[in-house]
């Protein structure tokens, strides 16, 4: 499912709730000039915010690659949050966090009386039924790669996405919901926005390593966790983009989707969903309370 639309989202800034559309930071900000932020997505499951502690994690240590300094504490972006969310309709929600370096000169140079720019975006959010999750989604292999020679750490989630969207727009021009992107060196990395997981013969749960140049994502963990202990054999490496002829089921993983099974990879037609990852969907449904 989509995040909601900007119309029905709220913002949350400088203690301020007001309407997203309203919403206005200086246009010297650095997240505007240089792209130079970090930001989380997190949904609620059944009212509750999932793995929020998680993601305050990922945001810190993205921040601290960054040298962005965050310097409020968990409690207070929780408080925060819950503080947009008293003002959105009742029901599921979704959130994005955002951090960015700040106002400040037209400069790269490191200005230490810049202070950073804190949002939290939200809105209510309408789960996709496991009906239509099991119709499956189709996914292309596109020619954008993952990172660039000399990137940022491609681990760290900043609001750098160049790539990512450049492969989306590549696979809905090839008629595919969900672009998968290449490292540098032609092995399978992840797709525009969540992670890839196979089935391989022998009931083997293949993704990609995090040294494939991936996002470590919050649900691809819950779920490698899950998969261990209904008895799966795991594997984390290095996945060649032969895998993909191999794999006798595949799924993609994310926030907003959790467990979303393909039907077809460049056209080769899969198990959708097949018995593997019907048993990690129900799993996830047991631990979180939906999809």
């Amino acid at each position: 499912m989509p995040p909601p639309r900007v119309s029905d989202m709220l913002a949350w800034i400088d203690g301020s709730v007001l309407p997203l559309r309203d919403a206005r930071i200086p246009v010297n900000d650095h997240g505007f000039l240089y792209g130079d932020s970090v930001y989380e997505t997190v949904r609620t499951f059944q009212g509750e915010l999932f793995r929020l502690s998680d993601h305050f994690r990922r945001l810190r240590t993205t921040a601290r690659g960054l040298r962005i300094p965050i310097e409020w504490s968990d409690s207070q972006l929780a408080g925060w949050v819950e503080e947009l969310r008293g003002h959105l309709p009742v029901g599921e929600h979704y959130i994005r966090l955002l951090v960015t370096r700040g106002p400040g000169e037209f400069s790269y140079a490191p200005d230490p009386s810049q202070k950073p720019t804190l949002m939290i975006l939200g809105g209510p959010f309408q789960a996709t039924a496991r009906e239509v999750l099991e119709k499956g989604l189709v996914a292309v292999t596109v020619g954008i790669p993952r990172s660039v020679p000399n990137p940022r750490n491609p681990g760290l989630k900043t609001g750098n996405l160049l790539n990512s969207r450049l492969a989306y727009f590549e696979a809905i021009e090839r008629g595919a919901d969900e672009a998968l992107l290449l490292t540098r060196s032609g092995h399978l990395a992840e797709g525009s926005s969540s992670n890839l997981f196979l089935i391989l013969p022998g009931e083997v749960l293949a993704t990609p390593s995090i040294e494939s140049e991936i996002l470590e994502g919050v649900t691809r963990t819950v779920l490698l966790k899950l998969a261990r202990e209904v008895g799966l054999e795991v594997r984390e490496e290095e996945l060649s983009a032969e895998c993909l002829v191999q794999a006798e089921e595949a799924f993609l993983s994310s926030t907003s989707r959790s467990v979303a099974p393909l039907r077809s990879i460049d056209g080769r037609e899969l198990g959708c969903p097949g018995p593997v990852t019907r048993r990690l969907m129900d799993g996830f449904i047991r631990l979180a309370g939906g999809l």
